[in-house]
């Protein structure tokens, strides 16, 4: 009977926790594919789960409302790459969005990150801890950082959840 009674105080304690876990959509091409590998192995934390956008060109309307479903169920979305940004830019997110290494133009009713470990923009402010990036999502509007990118991601999902 104890037993019992301890496995059921496990588990109204467990599945809280489990569903309230942040979930983050990370959007990919095969041109980035390596660099989603290793950014998803990187991240601590948040359940993080890929989509390959690449699955839009020429998909039909169902297969692209189902598609853009899926994102709009992530807490955060994760968008590599200027080709996959180009693919998903005009979805019109509401949630936070982190791009990385992308300067195109998108559609998000939420708060927009931008990341770049490579040629940031000379307006991209060095993110060198979790500190710094709180400290520039006091301002509002678009946040553009540079740095390491899965350090810097982490940090702007730290400063999110």
């Amino acid at each position: 009977m104890y037993v019992r009674a301890a496995v059921l105080a496990l588990i109204c304690v467990a599945v809280p926790r489990l569903s309230a876990a942040q979930t983050v959509e990370l959007v990919y091409t095969p041109a980035v594919m390596q660099d989603a590998i290793a950014l998803k192995q990187s991240l601590k934390g948040p359940l993080v789960h890929t989509s390959n956008a690449l699955s839009l060109i020429g998909a039909s309307a169902d297969a692209k409302k189902k598609f853009i479903e899926s994102l709009s169920r992530a807490a955060v979305v994760l968008i590599l790459g200027e080709h996959s940004l180009k693919l998903v830019a005009d979805v019109g997110f509401s949630g936070p969005v982190i791009l990385i290494n992308a300067t195109g133009p998108i559609t998000a009713k939420g708060r927009v990150f931008r990341v770049f470990d490579k040629e940031p923009p000379v307006t991209a402010a060095a993110v060198t801890s979790s500190a710094d990036v709180t400290k520039l999502m006091a301002g509002g509007g678009e946040v553009v950082l540079k740095g390491q990118t899965d350090a810097t991601v982490q940090a702007v999902l730290g400063a999110l959840k």
